[in-house]
């Protein structure tokens, strides 16, 4: 195989003048829009120029260790496309449907937890620290760091959202050496779903963040870098299990899979058996925990988790179908041979036809043009599946993927799907940026040299 080289270009400096124009053009939408009053556009113009500087450095250290400037333009669009999601997200939640929002509620207790925080009167119980009890508390530090602005605080938990793509990001860079980098990075920050969605005080955006440290700490192990990858893949896996403990489950089951059958590392071959070995018990120890809290959150909501898949799968299509207005009736993955539909279901509906409002057309269009880019970058999904032995980050987001179908089959509200989708829509986007000609086995050891043209499809490491 040819020696893979590194381009030793350092990333344009006009990237700072971009950072500004950022900060300066999104202080001056919110300052024209003036939403709420005073305090929200105060407090937001702050955010954005204190956030936008900060992230910065971030996106030029990821730039440089890729040799790639254009990774630092394409992550600048995606900070920028975040904050604007924010803005978006802000405006449907209080322009289209009256305030009638999640985050309405997560800002209230914020705005009580901060003046406790200010007061010196705080307090939490740490053991009943999680699901949305968590999210408030977390609005409430925000809120006594930023100030009690709704709108500062979609802003803050939206660049929480950017973090983790950051981190999904690297994780691509570190674990699919011969993908196609710009195209992944690309489609991360462009796809509408995740600017829009985790771009709000909220669930969403915390999840993204976990999801990102948790891919992170899974790449670094599975390329052989297990010191490095511990304290991410614990961390992510604890922050997405604070929120949702069944897609931590999810992710957890995926990652024993990666670990037990995917090829170790050239530097761990000769210890491959102990360590693959021990790896799988700890993983697998973890993922049993994991699932004694899926079944006490799945309590918790209502749904009796006595009664089987079958009956769990039944009991959330009941709970999700109360909502009016986009419910439907969901094909059940009672056999694998409903696999096939599932997938396209929770992929990629609703179509089209099924839509009933401005939201849910856009959407549609969303879930048509991706399974249309999917449908065109099929090579590259096939080239995916055959390179799982030797590449486990890509059979863990395989792998993540079936079970998110599996699990979320059974949700009767596409507005429900739509939104839950956003965590495993940045897995998928893996399978599509794999080149159909990378055989998948590790390069030849990197070689420094000169800066060349860049292949827009295909950044060096």
């Amino acid at each position: 195989m040819a020696t893979r080289t590194l381009r030793t270009r350092a990333p344009d400096p006009a990237i700072a003048i971009i950072g500004i124009a950022i900060a300066a053009a999104l202080s001056l939408v919110v300052a024209r829009a003036g939403i709420r009053g005073d305090l929200d556009v105060r407090a937001s113009i702050v955010v954005v120029l204190v956030l936008v500087p900060a992230t910065l450095p971030l996106i030029l250290r990821e730039a440089r260790r890729r040799g790639d400037p254009g990774a630092a333009w394409i992550l600048s669009l995606g900070l920028a496309t975040k904050l604007i999601g924010a803005l978006a997200r802000y405006a449907v939640a209080f322009e289209l449907y009256g305030g009638v929002a999640d985050a309405v509620r997560y800002g209230d207790a914020g705005r009580a937890i901060a003046e406790q925080i200010h007061a010196g009167t705080y307090h939490v119980d740490l053991v009943a620290l999680s699901g949305t009890t968590f999210i408030e508390h977390l609005t409430g530090w925000v809120y006594a760091i930023v100030g009690p602005s709704l709108l500062a605080g979609f802003l803050v938990f939206s660049w929480i959202g950017f973090l983790g793509i950051l981190l999904l990001s690297r994780a691509f860079a570190i674990a699919v050496p011969g993908g196609r980098r710009r195209a992944y990075d690309l489609s991360l920050v462009l796809l509408p779903s995740i600017a829009f969605w985790p771009s709000s005080v909220g669930k969403e955006a915390w999840l993204l963040f976990g999801l990102g440290l948790a891919a992170l700490g899974a790449a670094r192990s599975l390329t052989g870098r297990t010191r490095a990858g511990v304290v991410p893949l614990i961390l992510g896996i604890l922050a997405i299990d604070l929120v949702r403990p069944h897609v931590a489950a999810m992710f957890g089951i995926a990652l024993v899979a990666g670990a037990l059958l995917g090829r170790s590392a050239g530097t761990l071959r000769e210890i491959a058996p102990i360590a693959k070995g021990s790896a799988v018990v700890v993983l697998t120890v973890a993922t049993i925990w994991l699932l004694g809290d899926t079944d006490r959150f799945l309590t918790d909501a209502g749904i009796d988790t006595t009664r089987g898949v079958a009956g769990i799968m039944r009991g959330t299509a009941e709970r999700t179908g109360e909502s009016a207005g986009s419910t439907f009736a969901p094909d059940l993955l009672l056999t694998p041979l409903r696999f096939p539909r599932a997938l396209v279901t929770v992929l990629f509906r609703p179509f089209p036809t099924e839509s009933h409002n401005l939201t849910s057309a856009l959407a549609a269009s969303e879930g048509v043009a991706l399974l249309g880019f999917a449908v065109a970058r099929r090579r590259s999904v096939l080239a995916a599946l055959r390179s799982l032995r030797t590449r486990p980050y890509v059979l863990v987001a395989v792998g993540f993927i079936g079970l998110f179908v599996i699990g979320y089959s059974s949700v009767a509200n596409f507005g429900l799907l739509v939104r839950q989708r956003v965590q495993v829509l940045p897995f998928l986007l893996i399978l599509l940026a794999i080149d159909p000609v990378d055989d998948g086995v590790p390069a030849s050891p990197i070689v420094a040299r000169p800066a060349s043209p860049i292949d827009p499809g295909r950044a060096s490491p």
